[in-house]
């Protein structure tokens, strides 16, 4: 495999006279949105990262995903939440920074610039924006939505804050949710 020169031609893109330096091939994972498309990805990804949704949205798309022939194969996820030191500032933050998080996800494969997203999300109002990303002030929420996540059988959680004090955020995770974490695993 080292040093090997590969040609490959999927339908989504292609490689001509690609050279991999690694003993190890790199794993691809599928992003998927929707059950379909997850079970799909199971048929030729090594994995499967999605955003946080429901529970029982979470559920099926681990269903299709291990049905469609990801069985065994790493699952990971982002969670979007905003964090604050009070809801309305996260909510504020939400809405300001990640309101594209509320646009039908029929659509987001056809928006291309961010006045197409802001077009989408015009009508969005602020207390909205609470359906589609967790506002986060005490350490115990966010650790609720982690265990909830895992438990739907998510590897890896990667958290993704959308409020713009990213520095205060990193000291809440390290000082309040961390040393929580740690315990259990």
């Amino acid at each position: 495999m080292r040093d090997e020169e590969v040609d490959e031609a999927h339908r989504w893109f292609s490689v001509d006279k690609a050279r991999l330096w690694s003993e190890i091939a790199p794993s691809i994972y599928a992003a998927a949105l929707t059950p379909e498309t997850a079970q799909w990805s199971g048929t030729w990804a090594n994995g499967l990262v999605t955003v946080r949704k429901p529970r029982a949205d979470l559920e099926e798309m681990v269903a299709r995903y291990r049905a469609g022939g990801g069985g065994g194969k790493p699952l990971a996820l982002q969670l979007q939440i905003s964090w604050a030191l009070n809801e309305a500032d996260a909510r504020t933050a939400a809405w300001e920074q990640w309101r594209n998080a509320a646009a039908p996800s029929d659509c987001l494969a056809e928006l291309k610039t961010p006045e197409e997203f802001d077009a989408v999300t015009t009508a969005v109002r602020p207390e909205e924006i609470d359906e589609v990303i967790p506002l986060i002030t005490r350490a115990d929420q966010l650790l609720d939505i982690i265990h909830q996540c895992a438990s739907c059988g998510f590897d890896e959680i990667y958290i993704h804050n959308v409020s713009l004090d990213q520095h205060a955020f990193m000291g809440f995770v390290g000082r309040a949710v961390l040393p929580e974490l740690r315990t259990v695993s």
